[in-house]
Parts: structure tokens; sequence; C-alpha cells
């Protein structure tokens, strides 16, 4: 009976994580597919992995252990679970489409989260789907470096057409938003802030090659050109910000390390002084070298987050300061006065009335569908990841392991940075990242368990 079992397991879970695995590698090409044929039916295939990536999670024994392990987890993840389904039947009229694919995609957050929880854990399983996501962002990112040399392709910009405002802004302003392999400037600045982070954690997750670190530290560079050049001021200051927390989960108080910090914001100022120099005066704006072209579509990109918080309102700023700022800031106002009315939140669709777009009030929107209850919980879920990734990095010793950590971590703030102010916390395609990372934190005492020596004293009789 024992051995009838046991291959059927293994065949189970290898079925399950093979099935994530191409999840995840999916995310990275499939709006090549969706742009070239003008058609999201491929998304479809992307649900059918889940599903069956979760049914043999859920039928594992994997799963009944993580079930005990972290059982108040689960818990809330029920709670949010629930809420979404009550906000699905609330929304239940054809009409409602586009808010009934929001919730289809916030159910991807549980599902992905409750596979992560299954099978990452331990240090291989989460170095192999790093080493993808790794590999993956460098191809995404060389893809971006095409379209900013060369030109987007005639399939790209339709799928550009369909935003309407990423296409307006490149007419006006003449700025191409750099769009990768993900058919959207905000979905490709958030891989590639989401890939910089990776690089660290696959340097520290397990020994490199001399030509394998080489590879990466090109690939970084060419994913930072990227993120810089896709104009999304949302995975920018969250990348800022994880960056500053990798620093500081990371950081030894030395005369030495308060020097380099201190340098740091002497060139750091300089920069600045030098971005806002050269946009305002226009040197480099209508050259015809391509690589200089690129060169000012990632000094505009810097200067776009400092334009951010200064007035304006002519039409060179409008996309910065009355889109970016503003219609977010009328969104949050009145999203946060429809919850104090609505506390149940579910079946808030037509945003229209309002005077903004649900992607507007960025992770605000969750608690506008799903209301505050599933809101609560989702908000929970996120503190309790994070405090299981930074209470294991206090308690850890190991280099190697801190830093691995310190880069999750880091990657988890950015993303919730990135997500707090954009639509990208009801996106489908980047919930994988999001909660696959999640996952991994929670994990984290398996993955990277803490080394104890013990000293064997005693007198020998």
């Amino acid at each position: 009976m024992t051995a009838a079992v046991l291959p059927a397991r293994t065949t189970r879970r290898s079925v399950g994580l093979g099935a994530f695995r191409v999840l995840v590698a999916s995310t990275y090409v499939v709006y090549i597919a969706v742009s070239f044929f003008r058609t999201e039916n491929f998304l479809f295939a992307l649900d059918a992995l889940l599903v069956v990536a979760v049914l043999y999670a859920l039928m594992s024994r994997a799963f009944a252990e993580r079930t005990v392990a972290h059982g108040y987890l689960l818990l809330l993840l029920t709670l949010y679970v629930g809420s979404v389904l009550f906000a699905w039947v609330v929304l239940s009229p054809p009409g409602e489409l586009a808010s009934l694919k929001t919730l289809r995609n916030l159910l991807y957050c549980a599902g992905v989260f409750i596979v992560t929880l299954t099978y990452v854990t331990d240090r291989a399983r989460l170095a192999s789907l790093v080493r993808l996501m790794a590999m993956l962002s460098v191809f995404s990112a060389f893809y971006g470096l095409r379209q900013a040399v060369f030109g987007f392709w005639g399939f790209e910009l339709d799928r550009l057409a369909l935003m309407g405002s990423s296409l307006q802004e490149m007419l006006t302003l003449g700025r191409a938003r750099l769009t990768s392999t993900f058919g959207d400037p905000l979905l490709c600045g958030f891989f590639m802030m989401a890939g910089l982070f990776l690089f660290r954690a696959r340097w520290y997750v397990c020994d490199l090659s001399a030509w394998a670190k080489r590879f990466y530290q090109v690939g970084a560079f060419a994913t930072f050109a990227v993120l810089v050049a896709s104009l999304t001021r949302a995975p920018l200051l969250g990348f800022a910000v994880g960056v500053v927390a990798v620093l500081a989960t990371d950081f030894r108080l030395t005369r030495r390390s308060l020097a380099r910090i201190g340098w740091a914001v002497i060139a750091g100022l300089i920069f600045l002084g030098a971005v806002v120099w050269v946009v305002e005066s226009g040197m480099l704006a209508g050259s015809e070298n391509p690589v200089i072209r690129f060169l000012d579509t990632g000094l505009s990109s810097v200067w776009s987050l400092i334009v951010l918080f200064s007035a304006g309102g002519d039409e060179s700023t409008y996309f910065l300061v009355g889109q970016s700022r503003d219609q977010r800031l009328a969104a949050w106002t009145a999203g946060i006065a429809y919850l104090s009315s609505y506390p149940l939140g579910a079946g808030f669709s037509n945003a229209g009335l309002f005077g903004f777009s649900l992607g507007d009030a960025g992770l605000l929107q969750v608690a506008l569908l799903i209301g505050v209850p599933g809101a609560t919980a989702y908000l929970t879920i996120i503190a309790m990841v994070f405090f299981r990734g930074y209470g294991h990095l206090r308690r850890t010793e190991r280099t190697d392991h801190r830093r691995a950590i310190s880069a999750l971590l880091g990657l988890w703030i950015a993303i919730l940075v990135t997500t707090g102010i954009s639509s990208l916390a009801t996106t489908s395609v980047a919930s994988v990242i999001t909660w696959l990372v999640a996952g991994a934190l929670v994990n984290v005492r398996r993955i990277f368990p803490i080394e104890r020596t013990t000293t064997i004293s005693g007198a020998i009789s």
C-alpha cells in the first residue's frame, strides 16, 4: 500500500509544481501573443495553469502540513476569498463584466499564495523559481532595449493605442514609454523593478559561477535602463523605497559605511540637478541618434518624479501632475468617503459617477470591491508576511541568508508601494510575482533555517 501511494504523491507534486513553473514563465511572454493576435483569450491559459497547480496543491500532504503550520494565515485567506466571492454574487449582472474580471484577478492572489505556501518550502525550489524569473527579466529587458533603439513594431503600437493615455503622451510629449514583452508600460516597469531585486536574491540564494555573476551584472544594468525608460512612476518610487529598505536591513554602522552614505547623498543631489538641467534645457531632445533619444527618455523619467510633487498645468506636465497626482488624490478622497458610508463596499463598480477609475484608487480599490472586512484580511496577510520575513531576518546570522532574505523583503516593500498607488494590486499577471514572494517570506524559516552550533561538554569518567 505504501509503495503504491508514494509515487502518486510524487507525481501529484511534480504536476502541480510544473504547472506553476510554466505559469511563472508565461507571465513574461503572454502579452506578446495578446498584442500580436489582438485578443486576451491567451490569458485563459494562465487561468488553467493556476487551477491545475492549486488543485494538485490542495490534494497534497504538504498542504495539510502548511494548514497546521499557518492556521491563522489560512483563516484570513478564507475570509478574503469569501469576501471576493460575495462581491462576485453582488456584481453578477452582465453589465459589470469589468469589475467581475477584476474580482477574478483578486482570486489569483489566493491561488498563487496557496501554491507557493505548499511547494516553495526549501532553498532549491526557491532558487529554481528565482533563477527562472531572473533569466526572463533579462530577456524582457533586452526586448525593451530593442524597442528603445529600433522603435515599436506595429502590433505593439496597436496595444499602446488601446490604452489611450500612453499613446497620447507619446504623441504629445514625443516620449516613448517602453512596454517590453508586457504590452503595458506599467507592467513593464513593475516586472523590471522586481527583476532587480530578484537578481540580488539569486546572487545569494545559491552560489554562482564567475560568468553567471557577469551575466547578472549586465542584466541588472539593462533591466534598470528599461525600468527608467518605461516612464512609470509607481515602480520607480517602489524601487527607491525597496532599495532603502534593503540598505536599512543590511546596514552596519561603521565609519566606512557612513562615508559611503554621505558620498551617495552628494552624488544623488548632483545627479538630480543634472537631470533637471538637461531635461529643462532640451539639449538632448530632437536628436536623430537613437542612443541619445533613449538617454533623454530615461532622464525625463527621473525628472517626472520631481515634477510630480510640484505645481503644473501646461500640456507637458498634465500627464505627470494632473493624471498621476491630482486624479489619484481625488480618487482616494472619494473612495474613503464611499467606504465610510458603505463599509461592505461590494457593488462599487460604476466609478465613473465619482469621476475616477478604480485603477486611480491604487490599493484602496481592493476595499472598494470586496469591502472593509475582506480588505482588512488582505492587509493583515500583507503585514504578517512582512513580520515573518523581518523577524527571521533579525535572527539569521549567515551573511548570504541575510542578504537573500533582505532582497525578498525589499521587493515585498517595493511591491506594496507600487500597488498602493497603481492598478497593479488587481492585475493577475503582477500577482504571480507578488504572492510568490509572499509565500516565500512566510516559509522563510524552512527555506533559510538557522544553523545552531552545539557544544558538548562534560567529564569523561
